[in-house]
């Protein structure tokens, strides 16, 4: 290929690059918008039940001291699966919320912005025809992997902040129920487990350079079509989902036999009857 065949293959791959990344960014910024809006409704939604569930359990425990049962509406505080629920249901606020939160940091920097390298080396940018281009570009790679930037303080706030609704089943633990109480710690400790995987997969999984001014970020490789470093992630939060999940399973299978009702004063003396305990009066 002749000097003049190079310039102009050079100049195809800039502005092939441009082109994918200026839809990239386009892209993003509708992906962000469009998941901003359901976060924050998810975030609504979360923090209406988190007051119900609060003011729910203060009721709640007034009315067991005044030696009633909780009836109605307040009855559903003695479930046990609450707790576990309530970490299952989680990520439809804490996924959305957390790329919201990140992006609107400004975490997010291109090579240039931080002086950094900019794609891996032996990236193939797109294809040129051998000989004489009559359109004068070439075809751009769309999956050539290449170099974003993210501040790694702001990034670490956004993922872990909504992660820590996590530990609301903390609020079962304050339940007059034993089984329930049980419930509660341990689907806090799984919401615990949950809160600190994220951070624990963003310093493991990507390397952390220094730009030029000093600031510090992580290197995150992706393509047009990815999503990292939120893809890794949601890959390993699912994992935590499942575990948190079977974990539901095997308390209940654990719990079951060993949970016993508390007798009714009926129950109670016709079994003090039935062990000799309790002389039936005699007839008049």
């Amino acid at each position: 290929m002749n000097s003049e065949s190079q310039e102009r293959a050079s100049g195809g791959f800039g502005s092939g690059r441009a082109f994918v990344l200026g839809v990239a960014a386009a892209g993003g910024s509708i992906a962000v918008a469009v998941i901003a809006s359901a976060s924050v409704v998810g975030l609504l939604l979360a923090v209406a039940v988190l007051v119900a569930v609060v003011a729910g359990i203060k009721r709640w425990r007034c009315t067991a001291t005044r030696g009633r049962a909780p009836r109605g509406r307040l009855s559903w505080l003695t479930k046990w699966w609450l707790p576990f629920l309530w970490i299952i249901l989680t990520p439809i606020v804490t996924v959305p919320l957390s790329v919201t939160l990140s992006e609107s940091f400004g975490a997010r920097h291109t090579a240039a912005e931080v002086g950094l390298p900019e794609e891996p080396s032996g990236v193939i940018d797109g294809w040129c025809p051998e000989g004489e281009d009559p359109y004068g570009m070439c075809i751009p790679n769309f999956l050539a992997p290449y170099y974003v930037y993210y501040e790694i303080t702001p990034t670490l706030v956004g993922v872990l902040l909504p992660g820590l609704i996590n530990l609301a089943p903390f609020i079962w633990a304050l339940s007059k129920t034993r089984r329930t109480r049980r419930a509660g710690v341990t689907a806090g400790l799984a919401g615990v487990l949950r809160v600190a995987v994220p951070a624990m997969v963003l310093m493991g999984s990507f390397d952390r350079l220094t730009g030029v001014g000093g600031g510090t970020y992580f290197q995150v490789e992706t393509t047009f079509l990815g999503w990292e470093p939120y893809s890794s992630v949601w890959v390993a939060g699912f994992f935590a989902w499942g575990a948190s999940l079977a974990l539901w399973v095997i308390f209940d299978w654990m719990t079951r036999e060993r949970h016993q009702p508390n007798p009714t004063p009926v129950a109670a003396g016709d079994r003090l009857q039935m062990s000799g305990g309790m002389k039936p009066m005699a007839r008049r």
